[in-house]
């Protein structure tokens, strides 16, 4: 059997205690940082969303149905979430809205990407974002 003094016990006590804090520490920034224990983080389970995209003269139209989520104002719903969307075009956000259809008007000819994140009513996203191409003749 090890004979162990006191500040040996002392001093693997304080690093048991420092480990414990950090891992407090670590928990309380990852609630702070995904907005607390009610919020489903981006990329976890939760609302998800089908896009639809195609490319129209000058433009691109984006068609959102959400699952599990439900546009602010739309009272009837029983969705456990409710907020809006935002809409990136190559990277770039360039509509948020909360409503299922919208045209991004003035887009370049080509192949484009967008991105729709579900976001809550304090613009923070939820659920899984969904991405896909379009062509704008």
């Amino acid at each position: 059997m090890r004979r162990v003094s006191g500040w040996t016990f002392a001093a693997e006590r304080l690093k048991m205690a420092v480990v414990v804090l950090g891992v407090v520490v670590v928990g309380m920034v990852f609630l702070e940082v995904n907005g607390g224990p009610g919020r489903i983080p981006a990329g976890g389970p939760g609302p998800e969303v089908d896009v639809r995209v195609q490319g129209v003269s000058d433009g691109v139209e984006v068609g959102i149905t959400p699952h599990g989520f439900a546009w602010v104002g739309d009272h009837a719903s029983a969705a456990p979430q409710t907020g809006g969307a935002q809409v990136f075009l190559d990277g770039r956000l360039l509509a948020e809205l909360y409503s299922p259809k919208v045209v991004l008007q003035g887009v370049d000819p080509g192949v484009h990407r967008v991105r729709v994140v579900l976001v809550d009513r304090d613009h923070r996203p939820v659920g899984t974002p969904r991405e896909a191409t379009v062509s704008v003749p």
